[in-house]
């Protein structure tokens, strides 16, 4: 960043006081970057390009649609890291690829709704699981649609409950399932769609069933849940832990996250989350104890 305003600086760009305010979601490829011809430079640009049989490709992951016994999916393909050992790098791979594929099998049992886990691989570090037909929450958020957020904290709420922590919550790790009219959700499918849509109603009525003996699972009115169908993933930095520190860092993430990514509608998200997350009896305690480890550091 001081490297960046040195060049700004040298290349004749000046700015007052009042210009140098933080802005939560500026980035340093944001940077007006006066000290190079732009001419130039655009001939040499090589834009960077997700292939085309890949849907996404994160830091750790490559991301790929495909087709599992009929049955739409998503196979998660955690790529070989050429700066760490290889012993090393087997074994964080493999590691993660397992404890996600455990968590998203678990957590089913919670009335939480996760993509279904078809195949781990372990000797290629390769995850399927079930493809939801949706959006990130990031850009549902982005849309408008902020009820989406009261199921988020819900979820987050239901994890801390059974002592289980995420470690890596953002919006983008939650994906909203598209909505579907009544009456008229299976007429333009094909035969694999229709199965996977009966599939995801019959998951919510039994997720619903499982919990009715449990309170706080009856607090979550049955509208709300099936208005907005709310899945989590990535789970390969999850563990379980019931320290109250590790609860209170989870959620400070997820609010650091929400500062950066949806900082204009920041108050009405994180309120809303936090009212999805008081279905957790210890919600205030661990809410509370996110401002002492707050204060710890400026940049925590």
């Amino acid at each position: 960043i001081g490297h960046l305003g040195l060049l700004m600086y040298l290349g004749g760009k000046r700015m007052t006081i009042e210009e140098t305010k933080p802005i939560p979601n500026y980035r340093s490829d944001m940077v007006d970057v006066i000290w190079i011809d732009e001419k130039k430079h655009n001939k040499k640009k090589r834009k960077r390009k997700i292939p085309e049989h890949m849907i996404g490709k994160g830091a750790e992951a490559e991301i790929k649609k495909a087709s599992y016994l009929g049955w739409q999916c998503v196979v998660k393909d955690r790529v070989p890291k050429r700066y760490r050992l290889p012993e090393l790098d087997n074994a964080i791979r493999l590691r993660r690829t397992l404890r996600e594929g455990r968590f998203l099998s678990l957590i089913k049992d919670y009335g939480i709704l996760t993509p279904y886990v078809f195949d781990i691989d372990k000797k290629n570090k390769v995850l399927t699981i079930s493809y939801i037909p949706g959006n990130l929450a990031k850009y549902e958020i982005d849309r408008g649609n902020i009820e989406c957020c009261h199921n988020i904290g819900n979820i987050i709420g239901k994890l801390h409950e059974r002592d289980i922590v995420h470690n890596d919550l953002t919006t983008s790790n939650f994906i909203v399932e598209n909505k579907i009219i009544e009456g008229d959700k299976n007429a333009n499918n094909t035969p694999e769609e229709s199965k996977k849509n009966m599939v995801s109603d019959n998951h919510i009525k039994e997720s619903l069933e499982n919990n009715k003996g449990i309170e706080k699972d009856r607090k979550v009115k049955e509208g709300v849940f099936k208005g907005n169908k709310v899945y989590i993933i990535d789970f390969g930095l999850g563990k379980f832990s019931n320290a109250l520190e590790d609860k209170a860092v989870d959620l400070i993430v997820l609010k650091k996250s929400i500062l950066s990514t949806h900082y204009k509608d920041f108050e009405r998200v994180w309120t809303n989350i936090l009212e999805g997350y008081k279905i957790y009896k210890e919600w205030k305690t661990v809410v509370d104890y996110m401002d002492q480890v707050e204060k710890r550091g400026r940049y925590f």
